[in-house]
């Protein structure tokens, strides 16, 4: 943060200049006519620096505060601060006794709760209903869902809190609401914008990936993520993050791919399939769970109706649709219905005959922050150990779990090798310090597979596309020592 020299630092330098261009005008009193002259310049000068300073200060976002912070984000974050959210709720509207018509409560209706802290002033949060709410003639109570005025915490009021209306629609007589209010937030803060702008993409295509990483690493579901911009059309990057898929997960995760993506650049999941005209191509990838999207090329003039199979999580053959409306835009991602309960992996075939291009994607979450699971690639290893006259206790024991801690620690999108695989077999990967096995003579002929691959010998891999995981299938370590 910039400082502008005090008024005192100014007339010490102004005094020093004056006597270093004439020595004789040596008398600088605090009353003298010298010093009358140039405290004032002194002053005059602090504050012309003082406002140069702040305005320096104002337009660098390290420095800003407030508005002025609001608009030196803008540059990167086109959405600015984020406004905080609203608490909501339900209320009862009731009466003492039945009336043989409806009372109509507007949406708009303003209640009040009441917020009682012992030894301070009673404190009040405004709330109005968005809905309208109907109290059926016979019935003397109606719940409404109801939204507090402003964001904040504030509005987060436990149960009974609301007991005023404001203008009572005729006929009602009291309100409650019968439990907590929830989901108010307060707005984002100097401190939090200012880290989000900090790590917000500031090339496209280039920081992007490294920075949703860590971004969505820093989730408490998430136990790895992978993001890849490389060998992609412009504009798009993949994510392939490794949590389980709960709907809050997944909207978690999808939530930080929105915040942290660059502007015009798309998630897309994974491109399963391509239509350009008459010219269909399936099988180009898969997922291992998500919901199909259709991504219109270029804008669609007329109603398109596409029927297509695809493979579900389970393996089976399915049939899926997607009518896409005229209108729609090019970049528009339109979501396909496919059969009750089920996700997509793999499209199979696709039933078209119109002329316009799309895209076909798989992916969970939204569309253009769509990210895919980790697939697994379980690698079976079969090795025959010749052992010495004193082997240690339990040595085939323990190299079954140090092949087993060995492979499920590798990286989404990592290729096996069969020199780092070897090295698991003669040295225990559940120690930290990687102690050599005691025991073992030399090894047989290992077999490894995995991902429709084998590993005999040195030089050989198992590889994996960047979406697959390699972890621990069957293990066999067999004594065939004479």
């Amino acid at each position: 943060m910039s400082k502008a020299r005090s008024s005192a630092e100014i007339v010490a330098e102004l005094i020093f200049d004056i006597m270093t261009f004439n020595p004789r005008i040596n008398y600088w009193a605090p009353l003298s006519i010298n010093r009358s002259f140039v405290e004032p310049i002194g002053k005059l000068a602090h504050t012309q620096e003082q406002l140069i300073y702040d305005l320096i200060d104002n337009i660098n976002p390290l420095y800003a505060k407030g508005a002025y912070l609001d608009v030196a984000v803008r540059d990167r974050l086109l959405d600015g601060r984020h406004p905080g959210a609203k608490a909501t709720g339900q209320v009862t509207f009731y009466r003492d006794d039945e009336l043989d018509y409806d009372i109509i409560i507007p949406s708009g209706t303003q209640v009040v709760a009441t917020i009682e802290t012992p030894g301070a002033p009673d404190e009040y949060v405004l709330f109005e209903t968005i809905e309208q709410g109907i109290l059926v003639a016979g019935d003397v109570s109606c719940l409404v869902m109801v939204q507090a005025i402003d964001s904040g915490v504030e509005g987060n009021v436990v149960a009974h809190s609301i007991s005023n209306i404001i203008a009572p629609p005729a006929g009602i007589q009291y309100v409650d609401n019968p439990l907590n209010l929830t989901g108010g937030s307060a707005p984002e803060t100097d401190e939090e914008l200012l880290d989000r702008y900090i790590y917000a993409p500031r090339v496209t295509g280039r920081a992007t990936p490294l920075l949703i990483k860590e971004h969505l690493e820093s989730l408490v579901a998430v136990k790895e993520a992978q993001v890849y911009s490389s060998g992609l059309p412009p504009g798009y990057v993949e994510c392939v993050v490794d949590t389980p898929y709960t709907t809050e997960n997944i909207d978690a995760v999808t939530a930080c791919i929105r915040q942290n993506l660059a502007g015009g650049i798309s998630s897309r999941g994974v491109l399963a399939a391509t239509i350009r005209g008459s010219n269909i191509v399936v099988g180009l990838d898969n997922a291992v769970v998500g919901r199909i999207w259709f991504e219109c090329k270029e804008d669609v003039q007329s109603v398109v109706n596409i029927s297509f199979t695809y493979k579900n999580e389970y393996g089976y053959t399915r049939s899926g649709s997607v009518s896409i409306p005229a209108g729609t835009r090019e970049g528009t991602g339109v979501l396909a219905t496919l059969e009750p309960g089920d996700y997509g992996s793999e499209i199979l075939s696709i039933d078209y005959t119109g002329t316009q291009d799309f895209n076909v994607n798989i992916g969970l979450g939204d569309f253009n922050y769509l990210f895919v699971t980790p697939e697994p690639i379980y690698v079976s290893c079969m090795v025959p150990v010749y052992l010495t006259d004193t082997p240690e206790t339990g040595l085939l024991e323990n190299m079954k779990a140090s092949v087993e801690a060995f492979l499920d620690g590798y990286k989404i999108g990592e290729h096996l090798y069969f020199s780092d695989l070897h090295d698991a077999y003669l040295h225990d990967y559940t120690d930290d310090n990687r102690r050599a096995f005691v025991g073992i003579d030399h090894l047989g002929q290992t077999i490894t597979t995995g991902n429709g691959q084998t590993m005999f010998k040195d030089g050989d891999e198992i590889s994996v596309q960047r979406d697959q995981r390699i972890l621990a299938g069957q293990v066999n370590i067999s004594d065939i020592t004479p």
